[in-house]
């Protein structure tokens, strides 16, 4: 299986709950990759980007929790850049039959990996250094 994205050690937070949830939403969406690649049904793959968003809501919402419990500077930018994320996740669910006959994959890698390959090493990595030394 091709990776759509490839974990990097400049991934990691350092925070073991944050990582390891981390590198299961880089799982899915490797897997989601390789099924965009098969014959897989549309009806599947619309479940798997569910999945996708709901797992993703889900952590976004423990970091968003960490940020306030340590009254995070960068909250509100933090926070913002996470609903742009769920945004894209929901706008290609709504609009994949325009897919159709495009490189979906391409598509998705375009709007999707590019985010994760900045905000963990950005956003994230900022987060861990101000939660290690609280």
């Amino acid at each position: 299986m091709t990776e759509l994205i490839q974990w990097r050690d400049d991934f990691q937070t350092g925070i073991a709950s944050i990582d390891h949830e981390h590198k299961n939403m880089v799982d899915l969406i490797n897997i989601l990759a390789s099924d965009l690649d098969s014959d897989t049904p549309e009806s599947e793959i619309r479940h798997s980007l569910g999945r996708i968003h709901e797992m993703i809501e889900a952590h976004f919402a423990l970091e968003e929790m960490l940020m306030q419990k340590h009254n995070y500077a960068e909250y509100r930018d933090h926070k913002a850049d996470h609903d742009f994320l769920l945004d894209e996740i929901l706008d290609i669910m709504d609009h994949i039959e325009e897919f159709k006959g495009t490189d979906f994959r391409s598509n998705l890698k375009e709007r999707v990996s590019g985010w994760f390959g900045v905000h963990f090493s950005t956003f994230d990595r900022r987060l861990h250094d101000m939660v290690e030394f609280h």
